[in-house]
């Protein structure tokens, strides 16, 4: 409509016209039904009928019984009521009961897994510190045996060089 007022400079800007949902080809053959299956679906439907027209007749008689019933009828629909309503307060609270105690259940669960946890960094802990101090030995009693050792050859090469010749013992007094 715009253009037709005036005319468009860029032509080849324009877009292409979207496709429309109209303009799709139309099947010419339905899909095949399952014939095997037409008698169960038929049975299928027809129980769902059935339903639907026995929850409205049970909805058109309850409104009846509401707006038109007899004093009786009312009384009756008022304890059930009544009855629902006490019903729904003691599931309510058993259930109240029962959300409290499962609660309990995980303060509890989650409390002995707190303890066990700390439980286990404790004894992993002091396996470390056993394990650290049979260490810490073990090189206190490698560094002795080593300090030992060297004693032992210091005084093995000082007995040793006794024994031996000095080069100097060896050599004319005029060299000294």
């Amino acid at each position: 409509i715009f253009f037709r007022f005036f005319p468009n400079p860029y032509p080849e800007m324009i877009a292409a016209p979207r496709q429309s949902i109209l303009s799709r080809p139309i099947r010419k053959n339905a899909p095949l039904r399952n014939t095997e299956n037409i008698d169960v679906e038929y049975e299928h439907s027809q129980a769902r009928l059935h339903a639907k027209q026995q929850r409205y007749q049970e909805q058109e008689d309850y409104r009846r019984r509401c707006l038109e019933g007899t004093r009786e009828e009312k009384v009756h629909l008022q304890e059930e009521r009544r009855q629902e309503m006490q019903e729904a307060v003691t599931w309510k609270s058993s259930r109240k009961l029962q959300e409290k105690a499962h609660d309990k259940t995980v303060v509890d669960r989650s409390m002995q897994r707190q303890e066990y946890c700390q439980d286990a960094e404790k004894s992993a802990e002091a396996q470390k510190r056993e394990y650290l101090k049979s260490v810490m030995e073990e090189n206190k009693r490698l560094a002795e045996e080593r300090r030992r050792e060297a004693d032992r050859r210091k005084v093995a090469d000082q007995e040793r060089e006794r024994q031996e010749v000095s080069f100097w013992d060896r050599t004319p007094r005029s060299f000294r």
